[in-house]
Formats: C-alpha cells, structure tokens, sequence
C-alpha cells in the first residue's frame, strides 16, 4: 500500500512542519518515540523501510496527521467497518441497560457555534444527574486525535445534554476500543499518555456505571468474533497493561491504567 502514497510530496511536508516548528529531527524522533535516523528517511521520502504506526506517530508529533484510504470491492469496505462500529455500539448499549437509571442515545448529533460532530453514544442518569459520553473505535490511528475529540465532547457535553432536557452536573467519558492486536500495541506505546487521560480501571468503571456518584474517565478493550475467525465472543473485555517496570500514573498499585470496561 505504501507504494501508492506519494513519498516525496509527504517527505517535503513532514520536513517542512519540522523546519516551520523549529525543530530538530532528533527532538522530532523523541516525542513520536521513534529513531532519528527514522525521521530522516521519512523526509527523504524513503517509506518502504518504515513502518505506517511510525509515519502516523512522526506526524502526530508534528501536529498533523496522514490520511490513507483503503479501497475493498467498492463501496463494500465501508459496510464492513460500519458493521464493526455497530457492534461495538450495541455492546456498550447492552451495558447500559442492564444498569440501572441510564437512558441511552446512540448516534446524537450536534452542532454549537460552529462544532458539529456526532457522540457514538450518549448517555443519561437522571438521579445522579450524570451524563456519559462514550467514544467507540474500531482502531486507534492517532493517539493524540483521540484525546482532541474527548475534550471536545466532554467540553461540550453539559450544552449537548441541556438540549434534550438533560440538567448534567457531572460528566463522565468512557473509550471503547476495539480489542486487536494493533491496537492494544498501539494503546500500550501511548499507555502514559492515554492513562493520565483515562485513569479509572475496569472494576471502577463496572461499579460506576451501577451507581454513578461522581466523574469517571476509562478507556476498554472489548472483542469482538470476526468472521471465519476464533476470536474471543463480544463482549469479552481486555486488559489495558504497563509495560513491566513502568511508573503507575493512576490507581493504586497494581490496577491498570486503563479499565476493562
């Protein structure tokens, strides 16, 4: 796939973001935690030897991002991930319903000066006067996108809930991430980051969802079956684990960073 992106157009870019910021190539290769000599390929417009996660991280340290679409028997690749998506949704959703007090919405659109978008699921528990802002991904591409966008909803979320009735006092995030290899490998190179984000484990987000008494921030892995494949059934939460010997950022000794779900 690599062989139809445009190396040397994407080379000049990336080299000139890094000469407009003031940046160093080396000090560019430490915040995406890549190599220098990384850096200097990509410039070079040399992809073939650098892996997509390393573009994506070397772009993101410069704020930007690099877009490639994939193309499946037409229009067919869509219907796939929406599917995924969907499913996702659906857990969540599941969840919800078997606690008590949530009303849920799936798909709320919005749009408030300017910003519009649209929460996967938006949740409301009337007693706590709580509402829940869920995210749901099929993949992590970018980190640092992910987090732009949470802090966009949960900006925005007491006006979004005010809208329909809804008088939040408190609101809470929760990440849904599909449980993959790449993105549990993802997750775990961003673990630091995503974790000051997302600090509530699993156990903590299970017993809020049952009696919602103040703000909570997780991120969880969830499986689910792809076809024609021995996957774990939906539903079925991951752990989010620190690499061995890393620094706890959240929680007491021991929990994970980011929650089960």
């Amino acid at each position: 796939m690599l062989r139809h992106m445009d190396g040397e157009r994407l080379g000049s870019g990336l080299r000139e973001l890094r000469v407009r910021a003031r940046r160093t190539q080396r000090e560019v290769a430490m915040a995406a935690r890549v190599s220098r000599g990384t850096v200097s390929r990509l410039e070079r417009g040399h992809l073939r030897s650098v892996s997509l996660d390393a573009i994506a991280s070397v772009a993101a340290a410069l704020d930007a991002r690099v877009d490639m679409e994939l193309r499946w028997r037409g229009g067919q690749l869509d219907r796939l991930l929406d599917a995924r998506h969907a499913a996702l949704q659906q857990e969540v959703v599941r969840r919800l319903s078997r606690a008590p007090g949530w009303t849920v919405t799936v798909e709320a659109s919005f749009s408030i000066y300017g910003e519009r978008g649209s929460i996967d699921v938006l949740a409301w528990h009337a007693e706590r006067r709580v509402v829940l802002v869920v995210e749901v991904k099929t993949r992590v591409l970018d980190p640092q996108d992910l987090l732009r966008t949470m802090d966009q909803r949960r900006r925005l979320a007491p006006t979004i809930a005010r809208g329909r009735g809804w008088p939040a006092q408190v609101v809470s995030t929760w990440v849904i991430v599909e449980g993959t290899d790449a993105n549990r490998r993802r997750v775990r190179r961003h673990v630091d980051l995503l974790g000051t984000a997302f600090p509530s484990p699993g156990p903590v987000m299970r017993a809020w969802l049952r009696e919602p008494v103040g703000p909570v921030d997780c991120l969880s892995f969830i499986a689910i079956a792809r076809q024609g494949s021995p996957t774990r059934p939906l539903g079925t939460p991951e752990r989010v684990r620190r690499p061995r010997g890393a620094p706890a950022r959240a929680g007491k000794p021991g929990e994970t960073v980011c929650g089960t779900g």
